[in-house]
């Protein structure tokens, strides 16, 4: 799996702003070191429970894929079209049980615009964290993704 090209999300999309958005989006994590993987579900991830089929994803797990960082560092992504009651309720449980749980529909790669990131991340520190928390992004992704934007066009 790996980040869309322009054309690509055009074709996929039939949206130019919200294929633009995703090329973007793309180039500017690709260019910071970052990748972006399948989703290879097993137990213990956020989201992920046992049936008597197999693995399940939550109904807020649309659209999911990993990411990568720079760093190294696995962050767990989906992209649901909503975000409803029960959903935040199942994210503030992630959080509680100690994941990093960030919503940023800005960062959306699959529809932007139309679909919410949810970047789900293992918590280094011990203690509380909130639902939704910016601060770890701003010191990870060393640039301002807008100002990239500009400098690009």
């Amino acid at each position: 799996m790996r980040f869309r090209t322009y054309d690509e999300a055009l074709t996929e999309l039939h949206d130019e702003p919200a294929a633009r958005r995703a090329a973007d989006l793309g180039a500017y994590l690709r260019e910071g070191g970052w990748h972006c993987q399948e989703w290879n579900a097993k137990l213990g991830d956020p989201g992920v429970t046992r049936s008597r089929e197999g693995l399940r994803f939550a109904s807020w797990m649309d659209h999911p894929y990993t990411l990568i960082t720079a760093k190294g560092e696995e962050i767990f992504v989906a992209e649901p079209y909503d975000l409803n009651g029960t959903r935040l309720s199942a994210l503030a449980r992630l959080a509680r049980q100690g994941w990093r749980v960030t919503v940023r529909p800005d960062l959306a790669l699959h529809y932007p615009g139309r679909t919410i990131a949810i970047w789900i991340r293992k918590q280094a520190e011990a203690g509380p964290t909130p639902l939704l928390d910016t601060r770890w992004l701003e010191t990870d992704l060393t640039r301002d993704i807008e100002d990239w934007l500009r400098r690009r066009a």
